[in-house]
């Protein structure tokens, strides 16, 4: 016998539900071969008319995880930034708490980054998303101010961990606080060239969404745009099964 469509009636809001428990029945009771697809037909669009729901600003040699148009879930990984190694033999020469800005213009033509010790006080208004002038203070200490109109695209706090080689010479890395392996990064501590800094380090998704990638002078940019689901049978499950009083009584 042939497969054929019925629809099952229910409350609004409970589709996906009672699809489930359909499902899971036809699976504990062996009934796969009776019954096919199980639909409840939806309208899903970008939720445009508002701001990207969720940005990730990476490095240009971050691993991507995702392509164009990709939906993720909440808490997939959607890229992957490689870890941290030592360029030269050395010794940790200082470790400090660090705030990188990245700074915008309108147009995008021009950007500018700072690199500001966390002693200096960071303004409070220095925020992702922030609009901000030309000649606005940064930090409350200190002269750090911006120079250009723009937003901040971007700001996050770093352990800037400087090491000094046999000649004299200075390395500069900036590691993110969750990768920084503390046990290693400390002042007075000798290195050796590929000795692990920072581990590697995934960034998740925090909501769902669908995925827009830019490949920007410098760095990655990972827009997740939220997606709106609009039931267009509110109700109504429809599904693909062969008719018979075993099926009847399980769905």
């Amino acid at each position: 016998m042939r497969k054929k469509w019925f629809i099952i009636q229910t409350y609004s809001g409970l589709e996906n539900s009672i699809r489930e428990a359909i499902q899971t029945k036809i699976e504990s009771f062996g009934f796969s071969h009776l019954f096919g697809k199980i639909l409840v037909p939806e309208e899903t669009k970008l939720d445009r008319a508002n701001a990207a729901a969720e940005k990730h600003i990476i490095p240009a040699n971050a691993r991507l995880l995702v392509k164009e148009n990709q939906d993720v879930a909440k808490g997939e990984p959607v890229a992957e930034e490689l870890e941290i190694k030592v360029k030269n033999d050395g010794a940790i020469a200082e470790v400090k708490n660090y705030r990188v800005i990245f700074i915008e213009t309108a147009d995008r033509r021009y950007t500018k980054t700072y690199y500001i010790p966390e002693s200096a006080k960071i303004e409070t208004g220095v925020k992702t998303g922030a609009r901000i002038r030309q000649g606005m203070p940064l930090a409350k200490s200190g002269e750090y101010f911006c120079e250009l109109d723009g937003k901040i695209v971007y700001t996050q706090k770093m352990k800037r961990v400087v090491i000094e080689r046999v000649n004299g010479e200075e390395d500069v890395y900036l590691i993110h606080p969750d990768s920084c392996d503390m046990r290693l990064v400390k002042r007075g501590t000798a290195v050796k060239r590929g000795d692990v800094l920072g581990d590697s380090r995934k960034v998740t998704s925090k909501t769902e969404g669908r995925i827009e990638l830019s490949e920007l002078p410098g760095r990655k940019e990972i827009k997740i745009f939220k997606i709106i689901r609009t039931r267009l049978y509110p109700g109504y499950v429809f599904i693909e099964m062969i008719m018979n009083e075993e099926t009847l009584n399980l769905v």
